[in-house]
């Protein structure tokens, strides 16, 4: 058996003019051969994904049973090729002849701006050093409500939640919901990680320090745009610890 698992759901939310990171996870019973390959293919024409074949021996990790492939999944912006709640397809398929493709069947969506901003339990937490006393909790948790310009929730939507402090969110345990610890990748400026929001669009994760230091931490939650430059332009509303 071999299984393709993607890091967002098939069904999810995608705001119109974001640009996001897809993870795509094979699994098989079997070694991966040196010309397997997952494929993304009959796209709708309001998102523009990777062309050709992926060979997955390049991204196997572990051993050769599993591959990893990660890339970026732009939506379209124009007025003519995109409005809300358009649909967005796309297939992802493999040459693993019993794996199933991934059929995505992704809504459109606006977002409106002041939904974003994230609202923290505690503001203050205690470090993990012996020697100083504190009753501040040792971690929080830390969320937001993601809705559209009618103030519908927004599930699934892929958002990231980054800092430029770079070296500071590695002195964080970070987990979801589920208790899962996240994996935090760079992406222009900001180091950080993606959580998708749930299907009444709460995005939550929660975050407990890990190092004695004492510090201030700054925390921002985007989707994020290209812009003529070629630069990230970072929308959506920030907060800080």
């Amino acid at each position: 058996m071999a299984s393709l698992q993607p890091s967002i759901n098939i069904d999810a939310n995608l705001i119109i003019g974001q640009v996001f990171q897809i993870t795509i996870t094979v699994t098989s019973d079997y070694d991966i051969a040196p010309n397997d390959y997952i494929e993304f293919k009959d796209s709708s024409k309001n998102i523009t994904v990777p062309t050709g074949k992926v060979n997955l021996s390049n991204y196997a990790i572990h051993d050769t049973k599993v591959a990893v492939f990660s890339t970026f999944l732009t939506i379209a912006r124009a007025p003519s090729l995109i409005k809300p709640d358009d649909e967005i397809t796309f297939i992802v398929d493999s040459s693993i002849d019993d794996a199933t493709p991934l059929q995505f069947k992704c809504i459109a969506k606006t977002l409106k701006d002041e939904s974003s901003s994230l609202v923290f339990d505690n503001i203050f937490l205690k470090t993990p050093n012996e020697a100083v006393a504190s009753d501040s909790p040792q971690k929080t948790k830390v969320s937001t409500l993601l809705v559209d310009e009618d103030s519908n929730s927004l599930s699934g939507v892929p958002v990231f939640i980054g800092t430029e402090d770079k070296d500071d969110i590695h002195y964080f345990d970070i987990t979801d919901e589920n208790n899962m610890s996240v994996k935090t990748i760079s992406m222009g400026n900001f180091i950080g990680f993606y959580i998708n929001s749930d299907k009444k669009g709460n995005v939550v994760f929660y975050l407990q320090p890990k190092q004695e230091y004492s510090m201030v931490t700054y925390l921002r939650s985007f989707v994020v745009k290209p812009i003529k430059s070629g630069l990230l332009q970072m929308v959506l509303g920030g907060d800080m610890l």
